[in-house]
């Protein structure tokens, strides 16, 4: 999933939906699964993707990726311009394929806070080289990405 949002304002949601499974023949297995997770989806399914807020075009790029049943995704950015309750809505979403379904996924973000919070390991780049990596339990409480990062 690109950084951005990316969806196709012309198209509905469920088309941009089925776009995301363009590779494979989706079922309504497939529907039905991804509004476990973004219970809105259904409700929308007939609405221009142009006309959501932001976040809900960002959670419907998200689902989108998702609908291509992959193994690893990876994620740019995905807090990129949205509200602070939206950002926390999908990491929760990420999170809860990564648990539920054994998706294995890469998060770039500065938001160090989420990112870390969100995470089993990190890796924290500077001037693109990596300049510490590990747990991120054991990030969190290390002194200098307190101070840096996150502001504590």
């Amino acid at each position: 999933m690109p950084e951005g949002r990316g969806t196709f304002s012309e198209l509905t949601v469920w088309e941009n939906l089925r776009l995301g499974a363009y590779t494979r023949r989706a079922s309504k297995d497939d529907f039905a699964r991804i509004q476990t997770y973004f219970h809105w989806l259904g409700e929308r399914r007939h609405q221009q993707a142009g006309t959501l807020s932001g976040g809900e075009q960002q959670m419907l790029a998200l689902a989108r990726a998702f609908m291509q049943r992959p193994r690893l995704l990876l994620l740019d950015e995905p807090s990129l311009g949205l509200a602070p309750l939206l950002v926390t809505e999908i990491f929760r979403i990420v999170r809860e394929l990564n648990e539920n379904e054994g998706l294995t996924v890469l998060v770039v973000e500065q938001n160090a806070h989420i990112a870390l919070q969100a995470a089993q390991t990190a890796y924290v780049l500077e001037v693109g080289r990596v300049a510490l990596s590990g747990p991120s339990a054991e990030l969190q409480a290390h002194e200098s990405i307190r101070r840096s990062y996150l502001g504590y």
